[in-house]
C-alpha cells in the first residue's frame, strides 16, 4: 500500500486496512499472484462523535 507522500506499507494475504475519509492511498500488487481486495464504504456521519487513532496494519497470526 502506498500512502500520500510516497510512504509504503507491506500488505499480505489476510490483512485488514482501515482508511479514514479522504485519506489518499493506493494498493499495488508487487507479487506474482493475482491480488483480490474487498472494499466496504460507510455512509457520511458526524466524525465529532468518534475517537480516531493512528492507522496501523494488523497482521494475521
Amino acid at each position: 500500500m502506498v500512502l500520500k507522500g510516497g510512504e509504503s506499507k507491506a500488505v499480505k494475504a489476510g490483512s485488514f486496512l482501515l482508511m479514514r475519509i479522504n485519506e489518499v492511498h493506493l494498493l499495488r500488487n508487487t507479487g506474482d499472484t493475482k491480488m483480490k481486495a474487498l472494499c466496504f464504504y460507510s455512509s457520511p456521519t458526524d466524525n465529532s462523535k468518534y475517537d480516531f487513532y493512528p492507522m496501523e496494519i494488523v497482521e494475521k497470526e
